[in-house]
């Protein structure tokens, strides 16, 4: 975790200051805004409360100046609780009826009356571009769009509608006086435009009485029907059909025969329903053309409807409603279901030129402002929908008196002229008196990019970010702009929609001190550092960015506010000239003083590239001899002063800026220093302590006194009274810079002010602005090396009564003064201890002491340039700790020292569940376990799975890995289809009542995926091209030895050592697996349950995840027991190695022992010697060449000898064999 570094600014001089407070408010507003949520934050689906979230971080983010914060979409979703919002259902509920994925009402009321109290705007995330989740309903205005679509259509550019989205029927039974027999289904392209050969689509047939599904079957040509002299395709209900249009310059008809039988349906009343779907191509414009009913001998298609799910009435909160009018196509407007505002890009999409359509949005609206509280507007996808709608809506909210500060579209694009052409329109559409209070506001996409590849690109000329700007590149106002470095969106691993992978903090340097280019947004993850689940695009470094952030904010209120001009001072052609070789990966701008003349100027370089840089850099009219402070420290210098001309450069300042940083100079600061004498015991304080105020390298007066607040374990500084020369009796602010002992993130950690300085002020004495003046800054000591590695604790290396070992790596050489402690505590900080490590230089090593079995152990590590009783007793010494795992604690679970168990599964419903296990599996992934599977069982025993069911046709299994009845090993998943796939080995593969590690392997190519079963470190099947898996399921449950699927399949035996990566492992890989624990902290180490607790129902992930699962039941049945587990030793030596080498077995070196079972395997060596007495269970060979037992020893095998293929033993000495052979 980083520490705030805190407030810089000081008095230019006490006359200048005082003249500052009787400017035009105007001249100093500036908002910075947080965008409060990122596309994976936890949802309540998932057990969390982000609207608690914010709630508890409102203080903060007020304190530190964001005055603005973009809540995600909140109306209530088509996909419930885990969804983002983009697919709004009920408008007007949210989380009235029911939590939404942000929380419910009272939760989202709760957060947004806390950020008020702190200053802080909410902006709602509206999506005024379409809508999702009505129920069906008859829409004519679709099937008058089918039926006129045609040839010209087609040839114009005109779109078919998304059928997916769509669904016929056809009302049989009762008195439809249809019924029983068979339909002959005509399908063909609407137009017959060429664009549409050989497209691919889906078809499904069901009744309310046929409707279990059964799987999918391929079209077989030709099946033109006897219109084109060919015969049909006989089809069933409840079944996919796989289909493609056929080429226009043949038959180009496809006919289905549809035999309904008298029990396939509902005589007094039912429904044939058919679905559509789209495969690998596009939508094409296929369509029923022709209905023959056999029965009656005639076309029934004027008999078939279409529907949309769009019937909005009915809702929840009772309001909102719309039916398919308020949507594209309708029977009022034309459309073509093209290009950004007609396209079907989105669920369904409105129309916002029917009134029915704005009525209801508008209203939408207004509820936001008038009954949540809502202060602004994100509009999303504004580049789909005409911008005359959000000119209409501005005079709609302006006319009932609301003037949203905030109200910007997301237009997703780079192109400077379609991002400010988006604002111009807009005002093209407002009247003039809301102009002149709502100010539309797009996002800067383009300096975005910009800035992206100035981050992530090499060779990238950043100063092309000088140009970039929808300010500097189209004129457009900051007023109108919103800067912004990261967002939701961007979740691709590279590219423009990927979050900034490096140094991140050099885009928001630009954007935080260049005041002319619109309104500061923050991305969260940045701000509070992301989430360390395995999410691919995140960026490696997903530290918190806050202090940093908060500086600049800082910065730019004291210095920058109100400054109405840049000078871009390395820009090409700019008349300012510098010593520089390369300009290309560095910027150096020049932000004037306030109109008054009586601020300072600021100077801002940020250095993109790869090394450090120095050159004398000219400025913009700074008297020589003026200083300019490097208010962070960033630099080399302190301080750069103004020289008249150095190596040829006019009027210029000396840069020295190391590799991927900036720095910010203020004009003219003079630095002062506060200390805080006296003697401090235990957080006490002399009576007679006081706090001096001491001009550097000058005298020092009595400015106030310090004293211990009443709130526990803090240093705080008084309201004492400051004698300034030109006037007296003003008041220091209550100041809470202090350092105490807090919570965080419900773990213990320390808390303490930022990097070197505190800013101390008192407050303005007219009380014009509600600001403060700033007198002094109190210096802390330097900052202690930084922890650059971490050797955490392996849980199998420190089991019960054994101490656990921390490897801590530094950034530097450790001061003589300076310590490195762990803090560590058992279960979830019932204890609370700390120890400190030992070494020198940059190598530490701290001991933690033995734990009883069950333990569940936390830690991090933080250093000190205080001894451990002064961190925690005595102010005087000002020190910075650093937890280098992202403000995430280490932990580990603590086994017992006898344990080698597994979990027994009774196969009546003893399971383990993983509740919500995040969908951060890749398309490449690799499941291992060791399985012992009871010989009586004579069905399909699931080993892990996971699956989701959904209110369709099938049961969506993401994976699973299981055993089938014949003893062979089979992998089953669903692709993006809905077709289940079924991959399985041959029969015989493993044995029953006997140890089998078993894994499969998935490595995703150009769009599918090649899959490998591996046995006893074999490979037993391969397949390739294979559909990749369904990748739909987010956060759902994962299961050990439980399958619900079409029926209940439980596994009966035992199970270990169950591990999931996220990457394809080589069969080496796979191979050390089987007798290896994995550290936990592994490259791609999803999960890893080694079901060594031995009591409770608790069972541990000691994976980075820590995905925990609990052991239940299923109907009455018992849960899963703990059991000895007994895995066979496994050999690793090389040819001729003797077997009594510690180095040559897995398990960390286990030799075997008693009645163990031993593996040998053929990639070990060729030529195992067993030397010594050993006496065995079992002996496992597979695939070797010679097993040798060397002269003068003893084998006893009790349990026999089990052998896949060829045998063949060569003994000098007894072997004794009790049980036979097994071949």
């Amino acid at each position: 975790m980083n520490y705030k570094s805190l407030d810089l600014k000081t008095l230019r001089s006490a006359i200048a200051v005082i003249f500052l407070f009787v400017l035009p408010s105007g001249l100093y507003a500036q908002d910075f805004m947080m965008q409060g949520w990122y596309w994976d934050y936890p949802k309540t689906a998932a057990g969390y409360n982000w609207a608690d979230t914010l709630t508890n971080q409102a203080n903060e983010l007020g304190t530190n100046g964001f005055t603005y914060m973009w809540l995600p979409p909140l109306a209530k979703a088509s996909s419930g609780s885990w969804s983002n919002g983009y697919d709004p259902r009920d408008l007007f509920d949210y989380g009235d009826f029911g939590s939404t994925g942000y929380g419910s009402r009272a939760d989202l009321d709760q957060s947004v009356n806390a950020l008020n109290a702190n200053g802080v705007k909410v902006i709602a995330d509206v999506v005024f571009n379409h809508r999702d989740g009505g129920a069906w309903e008859n829409n004519p205005g679709l099937e008058s769009y089918v039926d006129n679509f045609n040839w010209t259509s087609a040839n114009n550019g005109d779109n078919p509608f998304p059928y997916d989205r769509m669904r016929n029927i056809i009302p049989i039974g009762g008195t439809t006086g249809l019924g029983a027999g068979t339909y002959y289904f005509k399908v063909s392209s609407a137009s017959g435009h060429t664009r549409f050969e050989n497209w691919e689509y889906k078809i499904y047939f069901h009744t309310n009485t046929v409707n279990a599904y059964q799987g999918s079957v391929n079209e077989v040509e030709p099946n033109g029907g006897g219109d084109c002299g060919q015969g049909s395709q006989a089809i069933a209900l409840a079944t996919d059909y796989l289909c493609q249009l056929d080429p226009v310059s043949g038959c180009a008809v496809d006919e289905f025969a549809l035999t309904i039988n008298p029990g396939d349906f509902d005589p007094t009343g039912d429904t044939i329903y058919i679905y559509w779907g789209n495969r690998n191509s596009g939508y094409s414009d296929a369509r029923i053309y022709s209905i023959w009913y056999s029965s009656a001998a005639m076309d029934v298609v004027d008999n078939m409807r279409f529907q949309t799910m769009t019937d909005f009435s009915g809702m929840a909160s009772g309001r909102g409603e719309m039916h398919w009018d308020a949507f594209k196509p309708n029977l009022d407007r034309a459309t073509n279901l093209a290009g950004d505002w007609d396209g079907m890009y989105f669920y369904y999409d409105y129309d916002q030129f029917q009134q029915v359509t704005k009525d209801t949005l508008f209203e939408w609206a207004k509820w936001n402002w008038n009954d949540v509280g809502v202060r602004g507007f994100r509009m999303d996808a504004v580049k789909h929908f005409t911008p005359e709608f959000v000119g209409d809506l501005f005079d709609y909210l302006y006319d009932n008196g609301i003037s949203p500060g905030v109200a910007v579209g997301e237009w997703y694009s780079t192109n400077p002229d379609e991002l400010a052409g988006w604002v111009n329109n807009v005002y093209n559409y407002m009247d003039n008196d809301t102009k002149e209070a709502i100010s539309p506001k797009i996002f800067d996409f383009a300096l975005r990019e910009s800035l992206r590849q100035a981050c992530d690109q090499f060779g990238y000329d950043v100063r092309n970010v000088f140009g970039a700007s929808l300010h500097d590149a189209k004129g457009l106002s900051g007023n109108n702009i919103i800067t912004f470095v990261n967002n939701h969106d961007f979740r691709d691993n590279s590219g423009f929609a990927s979050l900034i992978q490096n140094d991140p903090m050099l885009a928001y340097a630009y954007i935080l001190t260049n005041n002319q280019l619109g309104l500061p947004s923050v991305f969260y993850p940045d701000y509070f550092g992301y989430p360390d689940d395995g999410t691919a695009y995140y960026p490696a470094d997903k530290s918190a960015h806050n202090d940093d952030i908060n500086e600049l904010i800082d910065a730019h209120k004291n210095y920058i506010v109100g400054s109405s001009q840049v000078t871009y001072l390395n820009q090409s052609g700019s008349g300012y000239i510098n010593d520089l070789a390369d300009n290309s990966y560095v910027l150096v701008y020049q932000l004037n003083g306030t109109e008054s003349g009586l601020g300072p100027d600021v100077v801002v370089a940020i250095n993109f590239g790869g090394s450090g840089v120095q050159f004398h850099q000219q400025v913009k009219d700074i008297a020589v001899g003026t200083n300019l402070n490097d208010i962070f420290g960033h630099s080399a210098y302190n301080t750069a002063t103004v020289q008249s001309i150095e190596n040829g450069i006019p009027n210029d300042i000396w840069i020295d800026l190391p590799a991927r940083s900036y720095a910010v100079w203020v004009e003219d600061i003079p630095q002062k220093e506060f200390y805080v004498p006296g003697t401090h015991n235990g957080w006490s304080f002399d009576a007679g302590s006081r706090a001096y105020l001491k001009d550097i390298g000058g005298s020092t007066d009595f400015y106030g006194s310090t004293f211990l607040a009443n709130n526990g374990n803090e240093f705080k500084i008084s309201e004492g009274i400051w004698d300034f020369d030109w006037g007296g009796g003003y008041n220091i602010n209550v100041f809470d810079m202090k350092w105490t002992i807090g919570a965080g993130g419900g773990n213990a950690y320390w808390t303490l002010p930022g990097q070197r300085y505190i800013h101390l002020c008192i407050e303005d004495p007219e009380s014009y602005h509600g600001t403060n003046i700033p007198v002094g800054i109190m210096r802390l000591s330097e900052l202690p090396a930084t922890i650059v590695d971490i050797n955490p604790v392996v849980a199998h290396s420190a089991p019960s009564g054994t101490s656990a070992t921390v490897g801590i790596t530094l950034s530097d050489d450790a001061a003589p003064e300076e310590k490195v402690y762990v803090r560590y505590t058992d279960n979830s900080w019932t204890s609370d201890n700390i120890v400190q490590a030992t070494g020198s230089g940059t190598s530490f090593t701290a001991i933690l002491p033995s734990a009883s079995a069950g333990t569940e152990r936390e830690y991090y590590i933080f250093t000190s340039t205080a001894g451990l009783t002064n961190v925690q007793a005595d102010p005087d010494h000002l020190t910075i700790h650093y937890d280098i795992n992202g403000g995430d604690n280490y932990h580990y679970y603590v086994p017992s020292t006898s344990s080698d168990a597994s979990l027994y599964f009774d196969g009546a419903g003893a399971h383990v569940k993983m509740n919500q296990v995040g969908d951060d599996q890749a398309p490449s992934m690799t499941i291992e376990a060791w399985i012992k599977p009871e010989a009586s069982v004579s069905d399909f025993m699931p080993v892990l799975l996971r699956q989701l069911n959904l209110n369709g046709p099938q049961n969506y299994v993401q994976f699973g890995l299981g055993v089938n009845a014949d003893n062979s090993i089979k992998f089953l998943y669903d692709d993006a289809d809905g077709v289940r796939n079924n991959i399985e080995t041959s029969s015989d593969v493993i044995r029953r009542d006997a140890w089998n590690h078993i894994a499969v392997r998935t490595t995703m190519g150009s769009g599918v995926i090649d899959i490998s079963i591996f046995v006893n470190g074999f490979e037993e099947v391969a397949v390739t091209g294979q559909n990749p898996l369904y990748g739909g399921i987010e956060n759902h449950d994962l299961y050990v030895g439980a399958a619900f699927l079409d029926e209940n399949y439980f596994f009966e035996g035992a199970i270990d050592e169950v591990k999931m990566w996220k990457s394809s492992r080589t069969i080496v890989e796979i191979r050390d697996d089987m007798a290896s624990y994995p550290e936990g902290n592994e490259a791609n180490l999803m999960l890893y349950y080694a079901f060594e607790e031995n009591a409770g129902t608790a069972i541990y992930d000691l994976s980075p995840n820590y995905y925990n699962g609990t052991l239940e039941s299923f109907n009455g049945s018992a849960i899963p027991q703990f059991t000895v587990a007994n895995l066979p030793a496994v050999w690793f030596g090389v040819d001729s190695e003797v077997w009594n080498n510690s180095g040559n077995w897995g398990w960390y070196g286990r030799l075997p022992v008693g009645d163990d079972d031993i593996l040998i395997t053929s990639w070990a060596a060729n030529n195992p010697l067993m030397t010594g007495d050993l006496e065995i269970g079992e002996l496992i060979l597979n695939d070797h060449d010679i097993f040798n037992v060397a002269p003068g020893s003893v084998l006893k095998v009790t349990n026999g000898v089990y052998y896949k293929n060829t045998l063949r033993i060569r003994t000098y000495s007894p072997m004794w064999i009790h049980s036979g052979l097994r071949l």
